[in-house]
């Protein structure tokens, strides 16, 4: 059961309008979105209401040993976000969500409720009619369980950490020996 302030439990126990806090930290931008009617400010950032989640599967919680997914639709995309998806692998990039509670002002009570971090396991574009959607999928930590920790010396690895360089591209090209180390 997840801890939460006062003003928070006042706030459910009111029935006071909810939204959702999603944080995609993408490979090149971090984007703050809400499914409030307006947008929303929160820890110094502005969460964006420009109507881009259009749907997400609810987190269904039961016991089961499994790994968590869901699926989050990102509708009505500019070419820029389509572009960041297309041109950088954005696998293993974090997702935060959480629930926040909305005063009769619509102002956000402090301290939403934290549901979870997710890690990106792919995405899809698609188009309908005139508009184009991004389908998300995203997967709890334990997703990538068996992988192993740390760095490798290979491009995909090299590409995780510093996007666009190529240097293990070549290096079979060298066709020298790479001494490490004094002798």
């Amino acid at each position: 059961m997840p801890s939460v302030t006062p003003a928070v439990q006042a706030a459910i126990d009111g029935r006071l309008p909810k939204c959702q806090l999603f944080k995609f930290a993408l490979a090149n931008i971090t984007l703050h979105l809400t499914t409030a009617g307006h947008d929303v400010q929160w820890g110094g950032v502005t969460y964006i209401s420009n109507g881009y989640i259009l749907d997400f599967d609810e987190i269904k919680k039961n016991t089961e040993i499994r790994v968590a997914q869901r699926r989050i639709t990102l509708d009505g995309v500019n070419q820029d976000l389509i572009a960041e998806f297309e041109g950088t692998t954005q696998i293993n990039r974090p997702v935060t969500q959480w629930t926040a509670y909305l005063d009769d002002d619509g102002q956000l009570i402090p301290d939403p409720i934290h549901e979870h971090t997710w890690d990106i396991i792919d995405h899809q574009i698609n188009s309908k009619n005139t508009s184009r959607f991004i389908l998300v999928s995203v997967a709890s930590e334990w997703a990538n369980f068996e992988a192993q920790n740390g760095r490798h010396t290979t491009t995909r690895s090299q590409q995780r950490y510093f996007p666009g360089d190529l240097g293990f591209d070549f290096a079979p090209d060298t066709n020298k020996p790479v001494i490490w180390g004094d002798e």
